[in-house]
C-alpha cells in the first residue's frame, strides 16, 4: 500500500520551503502569497455556507500584521471583492510604514483598490457598530496578525493584547485563522499567555499544517484544521521536509495512519500465533487496574492473556474475562518466577494500580527493574514509572532503561501522563510537551508516551519524528482510561507488528475508540464498558479503511 503519512512542521520547516519553492521551482514567493489568499477565499466560501450566510451579504474584517501572514491577509483581501458585501483591513500598520517584502505589494494593491484599511485599535468598535445595526449574524473575522514567526518567549506587544481581549468578548464570531492563529508558536503550540492568543473556528494552513496547531495548547486555538498545498507537488515538498530532518516535523497520528498499520488477520491464525501478553498489574488497593487492563489487552486481540497476581484479584478478573490464564505470586523467589514468565512471554505491561507492590513483601521496584532485564518487549506505565522514581535514583533507573538496548533488547515503552513524567523528569520553565516527552526519550533510551490532549510519542533515535495523536477526547478524562490504554498497547505489542507501530496504532485506536461512542453516551458519560464498545467500533472501520485504501 502506497502512504505517505501526514506531517507536520515548525516555523524552520516553513521558511525552508518558501525559500525551495522560490529557488527551486522557480514560483515566485508573491505568486505563492496570492495562492493562499485563493485557498483562503475558498475555505472562506466554506464557512460562509457552514454559517448560512450568503456571500453577498457577507461582512469580513481582515486583521492583518507587517510580515508574510499579513500579506496573506491583504492579498485575500483583493481577491473578495466583488464576492462580499463588504471587506475591511485592520493593521497593526494602518500607513504601510514598516510592511516589508511581499506584503508591502500586498499592501499598496489593496490601497489601490480603495478597500479601506484601518488601525487595528478601531476593530473593537467596527464590531460594534455592526452589532448595533444587526448585521452581526453575517460578520466574519480573518486573523491574519502573526504566522509561523511568532515568539511565545517574546513580549506581547500591546496592540495585539488589546486585540485578543476585542476577540475574547465576541465568542461567537467566527474566526479564519491565516496559517494558525495568531499567538500560537509553530513548533510547538506554546502561547505566550491564554490571553494573547486568538481562538479560531476553522485555521487554513499552507503547504503543511503547523505543528502548533495540533499539539496543546495551541490545538484548543485552532478549532477546525484545513492544509491547503498551493498547487506545489506533494512528493517534492516531502523530500524537502525530510532532508531538513528539523526537530519540529511531526508525524500526525490519523485515521489513513492507523489503517496502515492494522494488518488484517491471518485466516490460519491461532491463539500462538497472535501472541502472549503478562501483565503485573493491580493490587489490594486497586484491584479495577488489573482488571480493566486484561479485557482491554483481550479486546486488543491477544492470542493469550496471562495475569501475575494475587488469589483475590485472580477471582475478580476470571469472573470478567474466565479465558485469562493466571499465575499466582509464589511466597518463595517471586521475582525469579515472574522472570522465567517474562522472558517466554511476547510482551509485558508492569505498573498499573501496582500500589507498593504487587504481592505482600514484594515491593515494586525489584519487579520493575527484572522486568527491565527480561521482558522481549516491556511497556512501564503507573506505579511502575512511579517506582523508578520514587523508589531508588533516577540515574540507576536511566541506566537500566537505556541497558536494553545495548543488550540487543528492544527499548521500554513509558507511558506516563503529565504527573508522572514530572516525577521522572519534572518540566522545564516554559517547555512544550513535545520538547520534553524527546528529552525524556534521549535521557532513557525508551519510547516515551506523553499521555493526554494530543498524545506526544517520542523516540530515544533523534531521527525520528515525534507523533501527535489525533484522535481522544475529554471523555478520556477520567480514572481507568490509562489501564485501558496500557492493556491495548500489550496486546498489539505481542502480535507481528514492529514496536513502534505497535504503539502508535494502540494511542490512535485509545482515541477513536472514544470519539466513536461520543454520540451514544458524550464526554461526561464515557466509561470503560462504552469505551470497549467504541474499540469493537474502531477496529472495524480502521480495518474497512485499510481495505479502501488498499483497492486498486
Amino acid at each position: 500500500m502506497s502512504f505517505s503519512p501526514t506531517l507536520t512542521i515548525g516555523a524552520r520547516g516553513t521558511k525552508a520551503l518558501d525559500r525551495a519553492i522560490a529557488g527551486e521551482l522557480g514560483i515566485p514567493t508573491l505568486l505563492l502569497m496570492d495562492r493562499a489568499a485563493a485557498e483562503l477565499r475558498r475555505v472562506l466560501e466554506e464557512l460562509f455556507a457552514e454559517r448560512g450566510i450568503p456571500a453577498r451579504r457577507a461582512l469580513v474584517f481582515i486583521a492583518c500584521g507587517t510580515g508574510g501572514n499579513g500579506g496573506d491577509g491583504l492579498a485575500l483581501a483583493r481577491h473578495l471583492t466583488g464576492l462580499v458585501q463588504r471587506v475591511e483591513v485592520y493593521s497593526l500598520d494602518p500607513e504601510g510604514e514598516r510592511t516589508s517584502g511581499d506584503a508591502a505589494v500586498m499592501f499598496r494593491s489593496t490601497q489601490q483598490l480603495d478597500i479601506p484599511i484601518f488601525s487595528l485599535a478601531k476593530l473593537a468598535d467596527s464590531i460594534t457598530a455592526v452589532q448595533a445595526a444587526g448585521a452581526a449574524d453575517r460578520l466574519v473575522l480573518v486573523d491574519a496578525v502573526y504566522g509561523a514567526g511568532f515568539d511565545p518567549d517574546r513580549p506581547v506587544a500591546p496592540a495585539f493584547a488589546a486585540y485578543c481581549r476585542t476577540l475574547a468578548r465576541h465568542p461567537e464570531l467566527p474566526v479564519l485563522a491565516c496559517d494558525l492563529p495568531s499567538g500560537v508558536a509553530a513548533d510547538d503550540g506554546r502561547l505566550a499567555s491564554p490571553e494573547a492568543a486568538v481562538r479560531a473556528t476553522v485555521t487554513a494552513s499552507f503547504l503543511f499544517a503547523s505543528t502548533g496547531n495540533w499539539t496543546w495548547p495551541g490545538r484548543a486555538q485552532a478549532g477546525r484544521i484545513v492544509t491547503c498545498r498551493l498547487g506545489v507537488p506533494d512528493a517534492w515538498l516531502r523530500t524537502r521536509i525530510e532532508a531538513l530532518n528539523d526537530p519540529w516535523t511531526a508525524v500526525l497520528l490519523d485515521a489513513p495512519h492507523a489503517a496502515r498499520l492494522l494488518a488484517p488477520m491471518a485466516a490460519d491464525a491461532h491463539k500462538g500465533r497472535r501472541g502472549h501478553a503478562l501483565l503485573a498489574a493491580g493490587s489490594w488497593a486497586y484491584p479495577g487496574a488489573a482488571l480493566l487492563a486484561v479485557r482491554a489487552a483481550h479486546a486488543g486481540g491477544a492470542g493469550l492473556v496471562t495475569a501475575m497476581t494475587t488469589p483475590e484479584l485472580a477471582r475478580l478478573i476470571l469472573q470478567a474475562r474466565p479465558e485469562t490464564l493466571i499465575r499466582p505470586w509464589p511466597d518463595t523467589a517471586p521475582l525469579d518466577a515472574f522472570a522465567a514468565l517474562a522472558a517466554a512471554a511476547d510482551a509485558v505491561l508492569v505498573g498499573p494500580g501496582l500500589d507498593a507492590g504487587p504481592a505482600p513483601g514484594l515491593p515494586r521496584l525489584p519487579l520493575v527493574m527484572t522486568a527491565l532485564r527480561h521482558a522481549r518487549r516491556l511497556i512501564l506505565d503507573a506505579d511502575a514509572l512511579n517506582a523508578l522514581a520514587q523508589d531508588g535514583d533516577l540515574e540507576t533507573a536511566f541506566a537500566a532503561l537505556g541497558a536494553r538496548t545495548r543488550r540487543g533488547q528492544e527499548p521500554a515503552v513509558l507511558t506516563p501522563h503529565p504527573g508522572e513524567f514530572a516525577r521522572l523528569q519534572p518540566f522545564a520553565p516554559g517547555e512544550s510537551r513535545l520538547a520534553a516527552a524527546r528529552r525524556l526519550a534521549l535521557a532513557t533510551g525508551s519510547i516515551v508516551v506523553l499521555k493526554g490532549a494530543g498524545t506526544v510519542i517520542a523516540h530515544p533515535d533523534p531521527a525520528v519524528p515525534l507523533r501527535i495523536n489525533s484522535s481522544g477526547n475529554a471523555g478520556l478524562a477520567r480514572g481507568g482510561s490509562g489501564d485501558l490504554l496500557g492493556g491495548l498497547m500489550l496486546a498489539l505489542c505481542v502480535n507481528d507488528l514492529p514496536l513502534t507501530d505497535a504503539v502508535e496504532l494502540a494511542v490512535w485506536l485509545h482515541g477513536d475508540a472514544a470519539d466513536r461512542m461520543l454520540p451514544a453516551c458524550g464526554e461526561r458519560d464515557l466509561v470503560a464498558e462504552d469505551w470497549l464498545t467504541g474499540l469493537r467500533h474502531s477496529f472495524q472501520a480502521t480495518a474497512a479503511l485499510r481495505e479502501e485504501m488498499e483497492a486498486p
